[in-house]
């Protein structure tokens, strides 16, 4: 089916692209229980922070063998909206996709993929997620998945329906694993960001910054979660302490310095992390 779709020419583009498989998915050659469908590929090459975490979630919730294809085979711009024309030429072969496969649902990935989904194809039930591309942080769209996972194994879900992400849980999580993911999108935050290992701490810095501050975050695991060692600048100080943090969470010491503590599950976690880009954005 890939060499009859790469060889089509219903729109005059012929730039089929289909998702590689990697990281232990097999991508456009799955074949057990789900598709997983995008809107159509875009100009870039494969292996973006997006597409990475689609993978990574894939794996980790047990998608691996899911079949991951697009509603319109061929590349185009990123923001543009599906055509009419571009979606009715390729749903035949959506259509063929989900023959082969037949799955016991079909997960949209971003709002364009699930409307053109809902209209053109009469296959359901039809879940959809956020695009991987999205900006959201990393846990926000693994919450996704795990939700997608939940409903699925417990059959609580309906023709239509969009996963929500919920940070109400209060329960504490395995403090390494929260640790983990810190140290995964810290560096994310931008190319001049550094890490290094100290003895009791994994700090991050800022480059190119002369002699002023450069400290972005040092975080420290403890029996209590993870406790975030922040800059002391006014400008980091004024924006952090407009926001709803959790009780006891924020404090300085004498020298002036900023501490977060006891970041011990998925909400603080995701607060956590929005302190730190302003910790990183303060340092100018």
């Amino acid at each position: 089916m890939k060499k009859r779709i790469a060889k089509c020419n219903r729109c005059g583009k012929n730039s089929f692209c289909p998702f590689p498989s990697f990281n232990g998915v097999k991508g456009f050659g799955g074949d057990r229980d789900y598709i997983f469908a995008a809107a159509q590929p875009t100009f870039g090459e494969f292996g973006t922070k997006g597409d990475r975490r689609l993978y990574r979630n894939m794996a980790k919730y047990g998608f691996e063998d899911a079949h991951l294809t697009d509603v319109v085979k061929c590349r185009g711009e990123k923001f543009k909206k599906l055509s009419e024309i571009e979606t009715d030429n390729c749903i035949d072969w959506f259509d063929e996709e989900v023959r082969i496969v037949s799955p016991k649902a079909i997960i949209a990935l971003g709002d364009k993929a699930l409307g053109a989904l809902m209209s053109k194809t009469n296959f359901q039930p039809v879940l959809g997620m956020t695009h991987y591309s999205a900006r959201i942080n990393d846990a926000e769209y693994e919450e996704e998945f795990k939700v997608l996972r939940q409903c699925l194994d417990s059959d609580t879900y309906q023709h239509g329906m969009k996963m929500e992400r919920s940070y109400e849980a209060k329960e504490v999580h395995d403090t390494d694993s929260l640790f983990e993911r810190m140290l995964e999108e810290i560096p994310n935050l931008g190319d001049d960001v550094r890490r290094y290992d100290l003895e009791s701490r994994i700090r991050f810095e800022r480059t190119g910054l002369g002699r002023g501050e450069r400290r972005i975050v040092a975080l420290v695991k403890n029996k209590n979660g993870i406790t975030a060692h922040l800059p002391y600048n006014r400008t980091f100080k004024s924006k952090v302490s407009k926001m709803n943090l959790w009780s006891q969470a924020f404090s300085s010491d004498k020298r002036g310095f900023s501490y977060l503590k006891g970041i011990d599950n998925e909400n603080k976690l995701k607060i956590a992390m929005d302190v730190i880009r302003i910790a990183y954005k303060s340092l100018i």
